[in-house]
């Protein structure tokens, strides 16, 4: 399924923007290889209204059958493998309807988050 997988860390502030661009970092730095062969992008998101930090990895994989179960497994796994502790954050799924992380937050949430930075295999910033 081609989805947004979001983690969003609500402690106030500073905290939990350390550790979401602890997150985003190891995962941009550890050079694990990402666990599926499709277009993928990972976003560092700002919410200003709720002030908390997230990360959102936008998989487009071009199916139709929910595989959610392979999808989370595999990305723990990649989670793990690039050391990025995701402790302490909430999780939820939402379908992608554009090809950047950016558009299909929009479409969703409207103005609710703001991509700070990304990278992956059709980034235009990373």
């Amino acid at each position: 399924m081609d989805m947004i997988y979001l983690m969003g860390w609500y402690y106030q502030a500073d905290e939990g923007e350390d550790q979401a661009r602890d997150f985003f970092e190891a995962l941009r730095n550890k050079h694990a290889p990402f666990p599926f062969p499709c277009t993928w992008q990972v976003g560092l998101l700002r919410c200003d209204e709720e002030e908390h930090w997230a990360i959102g990895i936008q998989i487009m994989r071009g199916t139709l059958h929910d595989d959610s179960l392979e999808v989370m497994d595999a990305l723990d796994e990649w989670f793990q493998i690039s050391e990025a502790d995701s402790a302490g954050s909430e999780k939820r799924v939402v379908r992608t309807t554009s090809p950047t992380i950016d558009a299909t937050l929009q479409s969703h949430f409207g103005n609710y988050y703001t991509c700070i930075e990304t990278f992956g295999s059709d980034s235009k910033t990373g």
